[in-house]
């Protein structure tokens, strides 16, 4: 029975089933370890409204001591590495939370010019700032092997900026992104420099506190962070899982006052407070009573919507 997906060439494509046979899913892995000749496949499952369908996933991942890479064996000056090698505990740690501040100024910015300087096309359908992303998809199919090395960059630039809108930041749309993160991939080395894990825990954090009126019906898509969970799936259970506790850093559990450091988190106009003291319980620690919380009704007020501030300043 049909139920599996996959995104070839910005459309879902079902997967017809055989039978006895297994399904392989390349994921990210695999395309770090085979230096790009097993590309990680976009896939989904959907439901049938008559056909009850049982899906039984296993996934395999490295061990978190180990180390992750482009295969030594498929290296050659003819096919150089393609991915940087890391360990694997820092790769499943995600978006780096050390780095600048991401904000900056959008005053006056022209965002037809910015869109050509950094993409190479002139786009008419700009609204506000917004784009949609289904013409990024449209306009910057993967390159293929006789493309230019500045091909290659724009494709870069549009993937990642439609990463940011469709998974990092993404709002309520689901489908557009704002041109103001085109600014932040500009040098993909300075790129790597943000706090780009800060960036989206200040997005969930203002889209909960949004969140908690009763009259409020939904918040923001983060689909990275949320995983498109129900509420009812979150649990308070200690982190002491064992594929849990090596990732987090031997710093963090020898150095007991980091647990009590409050951090502001940044994102242009939202600014939110990262208080690591309210959540020792959940790290195996003694919890004392926590101070009151700061209350930042004030900030929450503040958005984008007011484009002409420059919020480095403000």
């Amino acid at each position: 029975m049909e139920g599996l997906q996959v995104k070839k060439s910005g459309v879902w494509v079902p997967i017809r089933p055989l039978e006895n046979a297994f399904v392989v899913n390349i994921g990210d892995i695999m395309e770090i370890v085979s230096n790009g000749v097993y590309p990680s496949v976009e896939h989904r499952a959907t439901v049938n409204s008559v056909k009850e369908r049982l899906s039984i996933v296993t996934v395999y991942s490295p061990r978190l001591d180990g180390d992750l890479g482009p295969a030594p064996t498929l290296l050659s000056p003819q096919t150089p590495p393609l991915l940087k090698r890391i360990g694997v505990a820092d790769y499943f740690k995600g978006l780096p939370v050390d780095g600048s501040a991401l904000t900056g100024s959008v005053q006056s910015a022209d965002w037809g010019v910015i869109c050509y300087d950094l993409l190479g096309v002139i786009l008419d359908n700009i609204y506000g700032g917004w784009i949609e992303m289904g013409w990024l998809q449209d306009t910057f199919p993967e390159p293929g092997n006789d493309s230019t090395e500045v091909e290659r960059i724009r494709y870069a630039r549009a993937y990642i900026f439609e990463m940011i809108g469709g998974y990092l930041m993404s709002n309520l749309s689901r489908n557009l992104v704002h041109l103001r993160w085109l600014l932040k991939l500009v040098d993909f080395r300075a790129t790597g420099k943000h706090s780009w894990g800060s960036v989206v825990l200040a997005t969930l954090y203002r889209e909960m506190c949004g969140a908690t009126p009763p009259n409020k019906a939904k918040i923001g898509d983060i689909r990275l962070l949320l995983d498109q969970r129900s509420e009812a799936q979150f649990q308070w259970t200690p982190y002491e899982d064992l594929t849990i506790r090596p990732v987090i850093l031997k710093e963090f559990f020898q150095n007991l006052n980091i647990w009590h450091v409050k951090v502001s988190l940044v994102n242009y106009a939202i600014v939110e407070m990262h208080q690591t003291d309210i959540v020792l319980q959940q790290f195996g620690f003694r919890q004392p009573i926590p101070k009151e919380v700061d209350v930042l009704d004030d900030k929450h007020r503040i958005d984008l919507r007011q484009t002409n501030t420059n919020w480095p300043v403000f």
